[in-house]
């Protein structure tokens, strides 16, 4: 094989020779040691000619030996890179793009094409990517700029709550695995404080773990009240108050609240009704600057009313956040308004959803929905819905206390006896 490779870039040619001393010319050929192979006869334009191969550089030493033989040697066919070469040279510019082409390929081959994160379920995608630009690690970066130990141990460094971190390099690409881990907050120091009321409601049930509740199940409070109090009342003998400590109320408070709904919705609508003329506009964003192509011939007016779609964003996000195109494309679509008469049924429809979404709003502040009458009717050119709703909701509104801790001792006077008030009526 080594020999074929060798011969391939040294050259050689296909020779064919014909005469009556072809014996001869093959026997001078091998006792001055000229490799010939693949030696074969064939006819050729009606005469018996002798076929061989041979090197090139052993093909102009043949001279002396073919005019002793009288035979003429003739070149079939050239093989080998000395050949390609002089074809090579009549297409330089095919030539000089393979090498170009190679060139880049090689060049982009040594650059980073791509960064995967795997295992984030707290932190995003986008946010780690962001932290790896800041350490200058993007997509177009040279791979062998790239210390995947370093990465490691700054990323664990800055996410205190990653406990592992993976970075790999596969080819152009780089593969980024996380396990975060629940790192167990320092919780802060309640403040002391009372449990009071956000607004007017019947306590329906309170379960007290800190602090003195004030108030009882059914009992009616207002804005401010206090529910359960931080102020803890510690008695000595005799009913006497030894001291007071102030802590952080806690327990749990059910509170009632009943509220009035009502919505309206005018009978009398306008309704947008698109008239199908639409314009598309094409924006190119390069390095902070923009271009923009649409068809000037297809215009809106501008008094006329119409929505305005805008989609698109980074070209490549995958690979860089660095990557400076951005490609946007902008739809106009033109509509009218015009006026429309709601049906019952369409009102009702309207009402009722916006009613969800009001209870829908409410839950999200923590208040759960028990009794609900509500009404839809027509009156004039409205459609109104009203009602009376009832909601619970557990209390977790505080008020600071502004006392200091301080000790407290109250004695019940005495006459000398040691706190026993009856009188001696009797001698010893």
């Amino acid at each position: 094989m080594i020999h074929r490779v060798l011969g391939w870039f040294a050259g050689f040619l296909l020779v064919s020779i014909q005469g009556k001393n072809v014996e001869r010319f093959i026997n001078l050929c091998k006792n001055n040691r000229f490799d010939l192979w693949q030696i074969s006869f064939a006819e050729r334009k009606g005469q018996d000619c002798l076929f061989f191969k041979i090197a090139l550089h052993d093909f102009y030493k043949l001279r002396p030996i073919a005019r002793k033989c009288k035979v003429h040697p003739l070149i079939i066919r050239r093989y080998g890179f000395p050949f390609m070469v002089g074809k090579m040279k009549r297409h330089k510019s095919f030539c000089l793009g393979v090498l170009c082409f190679v060139g880049i390929l090689f060049f982009l081959s040594g650059r980073i094409w791509g960064i995967y994160v795997r295992g984030e379920s707290y932190h995003s995608k986008e946010s780690l990517l962001r932290t790896l630009e800041q350490m200058n690690v993007y997509g177009g970066m040279a791979a062998n700029d790239l210390t995947c130990n370093e990465v490691e141990e700054k990323l664990r460094h800055i996410y205190t709550d990653i406990g592992w971190a993976s970075v790999e390099l596969k080819g152009s690409k780089i593969y980024v695995r996380v396990k975060e881990v629940t790192v167990p907050s320092s919780r802060k120091k309640k403040q002391k404080g009372h449990l009071i009321a956000r607004e007017d409601a019947k306590v329906v049930s309170i379960v007290t773990r800190k602090g003195t509740a004030k108030k009882r199940s059914g009992n009616q409070v207002k804005k401010g009240d206090i529910l359960i109090s931080g102020a803890i009342s510690i008695y000595g003998d005799g009913d006497t108050l030894y001291r007071r400590e102030y802590v952080h109320a806690d327990g749990d408070v059910i509170l009632e609240t009943t509220q009035e709904y009502s919505d309206s919705i005018c009978k009398k609508q306008e309704k947008r009704s698109y008239t199908g003329r639409t314009k598309n506009i094409f924006e190119w964003q390069i390095a902070g600057h923009s271009f923009f192509c649409h068809n000037p011939l297809k215009n809106l007016e501008t008094y006329k009313k119409y929505d305005i779609i805008r989609e698109g964003g980074k070209v490549c996000p995958e690979v860089s956040l660095r990557f400076p195109l951005s490609c946007y494309k902008k739809t106009y679509r033109e509509y009218m308004l015009q006026s429309d008469m709601l049906s019952k049924k369409e009102a009702k429809k309207a009402l009722l959803q916006r009613y969800k979404r009001y209870i829908r709003h409410k839950k999200e502040k923590g208040y759960a929905l028990k009794t609900e009458k509500i009404r839809f009717y027509q009156k004039g050119n409205e459609f109104l819905c009203k009602g009376s709703l009832v909601f619970w909701r557990k209390e977790d509104t505080y008020r600071k206390i502004n006392k200091k801790n301080k000790t407290i001792y109250k004695e019940k006077e005495n006459n000398g006896n040691n706190g026993n008030n009856s009188r001696n009526t009797g001698g010893a």
